[in-house]
């Protein structure tokens, strides 16, 4: 700007000139300061607060339909396990031909079946007491519970392939507490043969 008041010695075409390159160059300058504030200053608070305010609505929209999804999957996972459970004594009942049990234990390294309403740890067992298999509810406890309504929380197939149950009311129930449509009814028949009903209600 001093440039556009002093003497000059030039025309007045070249200091108007001179004059309007100074004035952008002092222009481009204090936008370059102001970027730079900006770029060192970084979010507001205003600006954290609305980020914070989104990223716990989108949260809260999120939240449910992933633990419905993870009580869906422990769901089928456990339900897939005593199935499989189920399906190995009596395969094991008629390879060896003797009496081979599915039952519920007290703790993951006992090698006698216990009584009990909730199934946490399970075994199959024959019957001089070697261990063939065991298992173990994950989530049980917390997002999952099973339970039966076998005798003795015990299933036993003899050498010919056939149970002890009574048919149509012995059965394996996993329930996921997560989740609304949370029950799996694995009904298990004279012959070994499992039916799976899914349902809704509580743990």
């Amino acid at each position: 700007k001093a440039c556009c008041h002093s003497p000059s010695n030039h025309s007045a075409r070249t200091a108007a000139k001179r004059c309007r390159l100074v004035a952008q160059a002092s222009a481009l300058s204090e936008r370059s300061m102001e970027i730079h504030m900006r770029v060192q200053s970084g979010f507001s608070l205003i600006e954290l607060m609305v980020a914070v305010a989104i990223i716990a609505i989108l949260a809260g929209i999120a939240a449910p339909s992933f633990l419905n999804m993870v009580a869906q999957n422990r769901l089928s996972s456990q339900t897939n396990d005593l199935s499989g459970a189920v399906q190995f004594a009596r395969s094991e009942a008629i390879k060896r031909n003797q009496t081979i049990t599915l039952c519920r234990t007290a703790s993951a390294t006992a090698t006698d079946c216990a009584d009990g309403a909730e199934w946490v740890h399970w075994i199959v067992v024959n019957g001089a007491g070697t261990v063939l298999r065991r298992g173990s509810v994950s989530g049980a406890g917390s997002t999952v519970f099973v339970s039966s309504t076998l005798a003795d929380a015990r299933l036993s197939f003899r050498g010919s392939g056939v149970s002890d149950v009574a048919p149509g009311e012995d059965a394996l129930r996993v329930c996921a507490k997560a989740d609304s449509n949370n029950s799996s009814t694995l009904t298990i028949g004279v012959a070994g043969r499992t039916n799976l009903v899914k349902s809704a209600g509580g743990c």
